[in-house]
């Protein structure tokens, strides 16, 4: 169990470079993981790249313990799928997090804040 660690939305080249490291931490050592291609996945989280964002909104989150990240999570909302299905759902994404519970609660709680703020 880690004890003391920090949620924040990730902001920046080198906080998304974090968020993207988070999987090869948590996995790293098993037999069977093979990473995906960083660039697919920066393509895909870039507003500028995916025309998903022109009709969502998301955040992306990482957890850190000694500068180090070690959990993450995403939060969207999806306009075009509120306006189908008459609802206010939006949804997590991205998530992964070292074997920890508490870490992972504060992923999904400061996830699903920003979700209840939109």
């Amino acid at each position: 169990m880690v004890s003391r660690f920090t949620v924040r939305k990730v902001d920046g080249k080198a906080d998304l470079d974090l968020f993207l490291d988070v999987q090869n931490r948590c996995f790293s050592k098993q037999d069977v993981w093979v990473p995906p291609l960083k660039f697919l996945i920066k393509n895909q989280l870039n507003p500028k790249k995916n025309p998903w964002f022109s009709h969502g909104q998301a955040a992306l989150f990482i957890a850190l313990c000694d500068g180090k990240a070690v959990g993450r999570i995403s939060a969207q909302v999806d306009y075009a799928h509120q306006n189908l299905h008459n609802d206010n759902a939006g949804f997590f994404g991205f998530f992964d997090c070292i074997n920890d519970k508490e870490i992972a609660n504060e992923l999904f709680n400061v996830a699903g804040l920003w979700l209840k703020a939109r």
